[in-house]
């Protein structure tokens, strides 16, 4: 809670066993989104072998309704997308034209279970096999109504599910190849282009909303999956694809109009590129490994540009030892010029950075104190006041 930073509710999703990097809200808050990261059996009543993998193990994707007057999510009026066991990732919201739509990676379209200890090859080499993966459209506007009207979804857990067969007959549901093992999806601020990319390809690819709109209305697809997911081909729906270096992850966007940052895994540097011209523009080195980054406002429909923050997974030699453990690193830079130019270093301890966002301060209204005898936690009086 903004108001004074306090935690106020911790929700945990009776489906999933796992799940990856960040929580994305809707424009306008609505719902949270939640992806899977490893597949699961729904039911969690036991041991269910990796030989029923693909007939019974499930992602997922749950949309958290969440109650803007009283400032809480609220299970019951939540709802969960059945997916293919296909390892879920980074999800984003679609903005103007894509309003009421979510995007969301996957890293192992080829449902690989390992098996290195009977001469099968490693699970990151089984579930790299394939050129592309999917990213995972939904409909949760559309999802959300008719829940809400009591035609789709059932219970599982206490949470209502909305199986597959139901999201592909109501359109709910498509699959778009994506760049192999992505680790990152962005919608643009203007809301009619998605930026993907991945570590094990070079190059960010951009997806164009009315190609894929126009792929969606004709039903013009290239075939199924094996669950009976509609798949629309990348040519009906790829606008270009940039080369931007080895390990791109994740991207923000600035003030100026199609200017892109994108992190460079491998690489260790940002890269600052033109979305519409399909062009790069610079590229700043960084220190090192750079996973996610953030740009100041970066993913909203207004960015403020100005600076940027490289979220960096190693120092090495960047600080003095203090100790047999390295710091990670966040690194400040200065994004208002041409060229980008780095002004400083931050070591931060215990733990690997991951998605972030920034707000202005003087968006925010913090409380200065809190009254006599307020519970901070429920954000109401105590039944322990003293006055």
């Amino acid at each position: 809670d903004l108001h004074d930073f306090e935690t106020k509710q911790i929700v945990v999703n009776p489906l999933f066993r796992s799940d990856h990097g960040g929580a994305f809200v809707t424009p306008n808050t609505e719902y949270v989104m939640e992806a899977t990261q490893y597949a699961a059996p729904y039911t969690g009543s036991g041991f269910v072998p990796l030989e029923k993998f693909n007939d019974e193990y499930r992602g997922g994707l749950t949309y958290w309704k969440f109650n803007m007057e009283k400032g809480k999510i609220e299970p019951d009026n939540s709802f969960t997308f059945e997916l293919p066991p296909y390892s879920q990732d980074l999800s984003d919201a679609g903005k103007g034209p894509t309003y009421g739509w979510g995007f969301t990676n996957s890293f192992c379209s080829e449902r690989y279970v390992g098996g290195i200890e009977r001469g099968r090859p490693p699970f990151e080499a089984g579930c790299s096999s394939k050129d592309t993966d999917f990213m995972h459209v939904t409909n949760w506007k559309k999802a959300g109504e008719l829940v809400k009207a009591g035609k789709i979804g059932k219970k599982v857990n206490g949470m209502t599910l909305i199986s597959m067969k139901e999201a592909v007959a109501n359109d709910l549901l498509y699959l778009i190849p994506e760049p192999k093992s992505p680790h990152g999806v962005d919608v643009v601020p203007t809301g009619d282009k998605i930026v993907v990319s991945g570590k094990l390809d070079s190059h960010a690819w951009v997806y164009d909303w009315k190609k894929i709109q126009t792929a969606m209305k004709n039903k013009k697809f290239e075939g199924k999956d094996p669950y009976g997911i509609p798949i629309i081909a990348l040519k009906d729906a790829l606008d270009k694809s940039v080369a931007v270096g080895l390990g791109p992850l994740h991207t923000q966007f600035d003030s100026k109009k199609c200017v892109a940052y994108t992190s460079i895994y491998v690489d260790s540097m940002i890269t600052k590129w033109d979305y519409c011209e399909g062009k790069v523009l610079d590229q700043l080195p960084i220190h090192y490994n750079v996973g996610h980054l953030m740009a100041m406002e970066g993913d909203s429909v207004t960015p403020d540009g100005k600076y940027l923050v490289a979220l960096n997974k190693l120092a090495i030699d960047r600080f003095n030892p203090v100790g047999p453990l390295h710091p990670q690193n966040h690194q400040l830079i200065d994004i208002s010029g041409d060229k980008m130019q780095l002004l400083y270093d931050m070591p931060v301890p215990l733990g690997e950075p991951h998605y972030v966002v920034a707000i202005k301060a003087d968006k925010l209204k913090p409380a200065i104190r809190y009254k006599s005898g307020w519970n901070s936690r429920l954000d109401k009086r105590s039944q322990w006041k003293t006055r």
